[in-house]
């Protein structure tokens, strides 16, 4: 597929909208290189509005699993 952006943002207002849980997200690229690439600009834009939630934690998915440990 071509630039992820519209998925992505899709997703994750999805999430927002949900009772919570996890959201992980696999993405292969950014912007012209890769399969299915997302934008450097709307990674940055995403992150700073995510950023913003109180009730959001942005983690790698490895320190989840052993925090859960």
């Amino acid at each position: 597929p071509k630039n992820i952006d519209s998925w992505v943002k899709k997703q994750v207002n999805r999430f927002l909208k949900s009772d919570g849980g996890w959201l992980i997200l696999n993405v292969h690229g950014l912007d012209d290189e890769g399969w299915g690439p997302m934008s450097t600009t709307f990674l940055r834009k995403l992150l700073k509005r995510l950023t913003k939630v109180e009730t959001l934690e942005i983690l790698p998915t490895g320190y989840v699993l052993n925090r859960i440990k």
